[in-house]
């Protein structure tokens, strides 16, 4: 049985998915894997706070 979760940035479908914070609301969001690497850099707000998998 696989399990989804929808990325709160792109609105995606995706089985892994990665528990960030990328502004100053310091609120928890889960992100795909391309929309991760969209947010990190240059970010002061990004924070990683793990990885959610199917």
């Amino acid at each position: 049985m696989s399990r989804f979760k929808v990325c709160q940035l792109c609105k995606k479908e995706f089985n892994t998915m990665y528990r960030i914070i990328v502004d100053n609301s310091k609120k928890w969001i889960f992100s795909c894997e391309v929309c991760l690497k969209g947010a990190k850099p240059n970010n002061n707000f990004y924070r990683y706070g793990g990885t959610w998998k199917k």
